[in-house]
């Protein structure tokens, strides 16, 4: 699917409005997945929506708090650079730090599938 468009959408608001836009694309196109994961795959909807819940959760509590930060605190005088770098920082924290803690299982998944591409 094409995020590309959402994510231009989102340029004037810069990475939390990318990040939106993204996210909104993710969203629209979720019928679909779940379609073609029935019909192709034989994966129950239900299974897929347990699936992507914890990661979706995270990335939306990640969203608000950066959205958060980005308008909260005081950046005068700071490079838009350094905020933009700050802000990457921040969400990626974030979000790496609640898939740890919600999502542990999608984590040890992760875990294991990069060490078979290592062997």
């Amino acid at each position: 699917h094409d995020r590309g468009g959402f994510a231009a959408a989102g340029l004037p608001w810069g990475i939390v409005g990318v990040g939106a836009g993204i996210g909104l694309s993710a969203i629209l196109w979720m019928p679909v997945v779940i379609v073609f994961m029935k019909s192709r795959l034989m994966i129950r909807p239900r299974d897929l929506i347990l699936a992507l819940g914890p990661p979706f959760a995270a990335g939306a509590l990640m969203f608000i708090l950066v959205r958060t930060a980005a308008e909260n605190v005081p950046w005068a005088g700071i490079h838009p650079f350094v905020r933009l770098a700050a802000l990457v920082f921040l969400g990626g924290a974030i979000y790496i730090g609640l898939l740890l803690t919600i999502a542990n299982t999608h984590v040890a998944q992760l875990r294991s599938a990069l060490g078979a591409m290592r062997s």
